[in-house]
């Protein structure tokens, strides 16, 4: 690696970008494949190409074609050198400060920017908070260490075309590791402690001790903490080019100690600031600077952060989630509080199972009451890692206690008391509204200022800040993933008669959720329903129509309202492989023909789409099988809630203007949810299509291109040519499309869900192709009055297979306002000469009941009421 120029790799290719990740390569992008901890980068290379990459790096002997490839030693190392020099290596032209240690990192990068920003000096932070550059501050993810090279060089760069002097940058052990600060030059790094932490990542405390020494090879001075047990380690085994400066309480004086001591009544923060404080007087801060500084420092969201409240107790929300920090919060609060002390805490899934003993130990010894409940329990079980923690309970010195039993919590002589409450929300409530009283302190630790909770390989909204808050009014903040703890949970649905939602609720009963349900159409909504209800989910329609109704506002304050999209994707068919069906038009008939075929296979799926299945007696099927096939829908980001393992998309356009502003942001989701393919990761699109001519029974050249997405995906699961034809030929449609609801009287009447223009015109070509001399009359519903203003140009022409058009009422759908679109401003665009416009129903009807005649074919289209008005014209 050190024979290759770096800069001229990115010349000499005339790279156009570099992305780790082969879903985010682009024509002439230099892609870097790393091995991780479970995915391997070689495995994509392919991948990578196919999307454009001219140069591949990797460390695999490879020989590959279509691109470059050169081998390096350390990819991850390549990844930080490449990452520098693309962004123009923005660390040199900055004074590095790197923190880094077991605990108080972010703490101490947030006094040394702050001090140097009060000071004068023009300064940048990077931390795992956030990222503060000039007058923005920037978030920098879910449960970050600090952020992976390419980022982080952008951060830097940031900075430098800002003219920042100094950069202050929270280092943690995995980044170390990872090499994402590899190649980079440090002015002065400050190592706050080292304790055990990460020993599921680093395996040994000696190891990760040494990793973080990594910090400071590239260092020109070291502020080590005297007071923490590592210092005569890690000074032993520094370079002897680095300068070693101690740091100690000791090294406090005067007005800047007494405005420490001030500041922060806790010993780890006046060793955090005693480490600020060394690395600013470094720089040049003077004392008057520092004094003024520490007095006003603002609150770190997360670290030691008081919640003010009328109930005459202590509340704090902080972030210790390691033995050492948990021992160092618990024993500064046990010392200034008069009553009893609450912590509450849980321990990581999927990380070091070796602290949760430990962390309990240490809890149940120094608070008088100690909840035990979820962090962040990812794929483990959260009862079976509290089950864990138990077990370094002493039992002598607490006693375990139930939910009912707080009577003993203040009448046990001499021990202190452990409960269990898996579900983070209802630990806080109960601590909060049922133990702790005037006096006492309540102290919730783990997550601070995080802003998600991690359930199996989903992040859910949280923050225990909000579920503080929450607590005070009485109300229980729950995160999303509520069913994890209740299996049979009570689930209402909103808009329970809506096409999505009532296929979902079928499928909850199905999984063995208590449903119960309310919509508009029958008795309305009512904050009563939720009584005993674990769970609100709802179609979008119901959120728009009636965002201030009490009973959504209710259910969003407790934490537990979802889409139905939300709680199909992330609980129903959370241990399924997906099949998604996305597109601007032709989604449900792809759907329900790609769930066919698989019924008839033998996969026995379970089908999710927005149309009835006249087989399935609805738009759902419930199965056993490995897949479920589901219709995604772009509006309102909702096909984001799915992880498909293949994704069909059969056309992208411009739609749905009241959420999407232009195509470019529709094209831009849709790439949002190729990015979510997991597993197999199969895209098909209409690019893919060969073109089959299929015997079908449905209509249009439009159910051609649907029927050669679900040829694909049929060949993509192994099935037989000769069974995937058979399957597609015998497939006889679904609900309100291009569905004939009446033949009286010698008047086809046909009802179909055509609403946008493509989609008119498509429809209208099919049914002429099947009555090429036959008087065709066209009724139209236009869907929204912002959408008919948005698309009102393309309506020219659509109607020209039509020999009569008729635009009757527009359905208002989540309009307030009519934007000056009336029915005429379509039939004036679509420039017909047969066109006749209605606002009022009756009058409509009226003209068709003197109009019609016997022979003529009526299509009535739209996805309001026109549904309504078919089964009204073939009463005619």
């Amino acid at each position: 690696m050190h024979n290759i120029n770096l800069v001229d790799i990115l010349k000499d290719f005339q790279v156009s970008g570099i992305s780790d990740d082969s879903r985010k390569v682009k024509k002439g992008y230099l892609f870097v494949a790393i091995k991780g901890e479970t995915v391997n980068g070689h495995n994509f290379i392919n991948e990578a190409i196919k999307k454009g990459a001219v140069c591949v790096v990797g460390e695999a002997d490879l020989k590959i074609k279509g691109a470059t490839y050169i081998k390096v030693a350390d990819s991850r190392a390549a990844l930080s050198l490449l990452a520098q020099a693309w962004y123009g290596n923005p660390s040199r032209k900055l004074k590095v400060i790197g923190v880094t240690g077991t605990d108080g990192k972010t703490t101490t990068a947030n006094i040394i920017y702050w001090i140097l920003k009060k000071a004068g000096y023009k300064v940048g932070l990077i931390s795992s908070v956030s990222a503060k550059i000039g007058d923005k501050e920037y978030d920098t993810g879910f449960h970050v260490t600090n952020p992976e090279p390419l980022p982080l060089q952008k951060f830097l760069k940031k900075m430098v075309d800002l003219k920042s002097e100094y950069a202050v940058l929270e280092v943690t052990s995995h980044g170390l590791d990872q090499k994402r600060v590899f190649g980079m030059d440090f002015e002065i790094s400050v190592l706050t402690n080292i304790t055990h932490e990460h020993l599921d990542y680093h395996k040994t405390f000696d190891a990760y001790l040494k990793t973080k020494i990594k910090l400071f090879a590239n260092s020109k001075i070291a502020a080590l903490n005297k007071e923490d047990s590592s210092y005569n380690t890690v000074r032993k085994l520094l370079p002897n080019s680095v300068k070693v400066i101690p740091y100690g309480l000791d090294s406090l004086a005067g007005d800047v100690r007494n405005a420490v001591l001030t500041r922060f009544p806790e010993k780890y923060n006046q060793l955090n600031s005693s480490a600020a404080i060394t690395a600013a007087k470094l720089v040049g801060v003077n004392e008057e600077q520092l004094i003024q500084s520490i007095k006003s420092f603002p609150q770190v969201p997360g670290r030691m952060e008081k919640i003010p409240n009328t109930k005459g107790i202590g509340i704090y929300v902080d972030f210790a989630h390691t033995p050492n920090a948990l021992a160092s919060v618990l024993a500064s609060l046990k010392n200034s509080t008069k009553g009893k002390l609450i912590a509450v805490f849980g321990c990581a899934g999927e990380r070091d199972s070796k602290k949760r003993p430990m962390m309990a130990e240490i809890s149940t010894r120094l608070a008088d009451v100690s909840i035990f409940t979820a962090e962040d329990p990812r794929s483990e079980d959260i009862n079976k890692i509290i089950v864990q923690m138990v077990k370094g309970v002493v039992s002598y010195k607490a006693k375990e206690i139930g939910t009912n039993n707080l009577h003993d919590i203040y009448h046990v002589s001499g021990k202190h008391c452990l409960i269990r409450i898996p579900e983070r929300g209802e630990a806080i409530f109960y601590a909060i509204n049922k133990v702790a009283k005037i006096g006492d302190t309540v102290v919730i630790c783990g997550k601070g200022h995080e802003k998600s909770m991690a359930y199996d390989h989903t992040e859910y909204p949280w923050s225990d800040y909000e579920a503080v808050k929450m607590a005070l009014k009485k109300i229980h903040f729950t995160p999303k993933a509520k069913v994890h703890f209740t299996p049979k949970a009570k689930v209402h649905f909103m808009g329970i008669l809506g096409s999505g939602v009532a296929g979902v609720a079928f499928l909850a009963t199905k999984f063995g959720y208590k449903v119960t349900g309310c919509d508009l159409e029958k008795e309305g909504h009512n904050i009563k329903h939720l009584k005993d209800v674990d769970l609100v989910v709802a179609t979008p329609a119901v959120f728009y129509q009636s965002e201030h109704h009490p009973e959504i506002v209710e259910a969003q304050k407790r934490g537990i309202f979802l889409t139905w999209q939300e709680f199909l994707g992330k609980h129903l068919l959370k241990d399924k492989k997906v099949i998604a069906i996305a597109g601007t038009h032709g989604k449900s008939t792809t759907t329900a023909m790609a769930g066919k075929l698989l019924e008839d296979n033998g996969f026995d799926p379970i089908v999710v789409l927005g149309a009835k299945v006249p087989k399935w007696g609805g738009n759902a099927r419930f199965g056993k099988g490995e897949y479920a096939v589901v219709e995604a829908d772009e509006f309102n980001n909702n096909f984001l809630n799915y992880n498909p393992e293949i994704a069909v998309i059969n056309n992208i356009e411009f739609d749905h203007p009241d959420f999407f502003k232009d195509e470019s942001e529709v094209r831009e989701s849709f790439k949002k949810f190729t990015r979510r393919l997991t597993g197999r990761k199969i895209l098909i699109t209409e690019k893919d299509s060969l073109h089959k001519k299929f015997n079908l029974k449905v209509l249009g050249t439009h159910n051609q291109k649907n029927a050669n997405m679900v040829y694909l995906l049929g060949r993509v699961l192994g099935i037989d040519e000769s069974k995937i034809i058979q399957s597609l030929e015998s497939f006889e449609g679904i609900g309100r499309r291009m569905e004939l609801i009446s033949d009286k009287n010698g008047i086809k009447v046909y009802d179909d869900y055509a609403h946008h223009p493509t989609a008119i015109k498509a429809t209208l070509s099919g049914l002429r192709d099947k009555y090429p001399g036959a008087r065709i009359w066209a009724v139209v519903e236009a869907h929204g009055y912002a959408r008919t203003k948005a698309l009102l140009d393309k309506y020219a022409g659509v109607f020209d297979k039509a020999d009569f058009v008729v635009v009757g009422p527009i359905f208002r759908a989540r309009d307030s306002q009519t934007f000056g679109i009336t029915e005429k401003s379509i039939a004036e665009s679509s420039k017909h000469k047969n066109i006749f416009d209605f606002g009022d129903l009756d009058k409509m009807l009226t003209f068709l009941q003197k109009n019609l005649k016997a022979k003529d074919v009526v299509l009535v289209m739209g996805a309001g009421r026109s549904n309504i008005w078919a089964q009204k014209i073939s009463e005619i």
